[in-house]
C-alpha cells in the first residue's frame, strides 16, 4: 500500500521539488496511523520513545520493580521519572480498533 502511494507520489503535483517528499504527501501515506494516534492521545513526536518502551518491556520481564525502571529510563533519557510513567502509560494503552 505504502508502495502504491510512493509511486502516486512521484507523479503528484503537490510535490515541491524532486529531492525528497513534503508533509503533505506524508501525511496522506500515514493518514489512518495519524488519525488512530490522535485519537488514542499519541503525538507524532512520540515515536521517538520506541527505544524506552522496548526497554522497559524487556526490564519488566526480568521482574525489575516498575520504581526502578523509571529511575534507569529517567537517567538514561533525560526526563523525568514522571514523564517516564506518562509516556509509557501513554504508549501502552491498549487500542481498540
Amino acid at each position: 500500500m505504502i508502495a502504491n502511494h510512493l509511486q502516486n507520489y512521484k507523479n503528484d503535483s503537490t510535490k515541491r521539488n524532486s529531492d525528497g517528499i513534503n508533509g503533505y504527501i506524508l501525511a496522506k501515506i500515514n493518514r489512518e496511523s495519524l488519525k488512530l494516534m490522535s485519537e488514542i492521545g499519541l503525538d507524532i513526536g512520540d515515536w521517538r520513545y520506541v527505544p524506552m518502551i522496548e526497554q522497559y518491556v524487556n526490564m519488566a520481564s526480568m521482574s525489575i520493580s516498575r520504581k526502578n525502571i523509571y529511575a534507569i529510563l529517567s537517567k538514561e533519557y533525560n526526563i523525568s521519572e514522571s514523564s517516564v510513567k506518562r509516556v509509557i502509560r501513554r504508549m501502552l494503552k491498549r487500542v481498540r480498533m
